[in-house]
């Protein structure tokens, strides 16, 4: 059974970022697009310990070579890219007076 979440492109967003941003490695987002798609649908901020993870990851990508821009490049139009993807926020605009919720369907 394919879920609401299951169907987010998180491929394509990834893809989508990494073009606009340079070109840069897909793999550099790590977990980012899943992580942030699950926060939001049950509506809670991301943890520390994922906030240490993705911390880890751009230290790596700086030691390797990749811009701060560009790296926030990355992550900012990914996390711009699937915003507009998720079920929570897609619902809130076909009915704003719904307003969000987590796990809105």
């Amino acid at each position: 059974m394919v879920t609401q979440r299951d169907a987010l492109p998180l491929d394509s967003v990834a893809a989508q970022a990494a073009s606009d941003a340079g070109g840069l490695d897909v793999a550099l987002l790590g977990s980012f697009l899943d992580v942030l798609a699950d926060a939001v649908d049950a509506g809670v901020p991301l943890s520390r310990g994922q906030l240490h993870e993705f911390r880890a990851q751009g230290d790596a990508a700086a030691r390797a070579g990749v811009a701060l821009r560009a790296l926030l490049d990355l992550y900012l139009t990914s996390a711009w890219r699937l915003w507009r993807e998720l079920p929570a926020v897609v619902a809130a605009a076909d009915d704003p007076r719904r307003g969000w919720s987590p796990r809105a369907r």
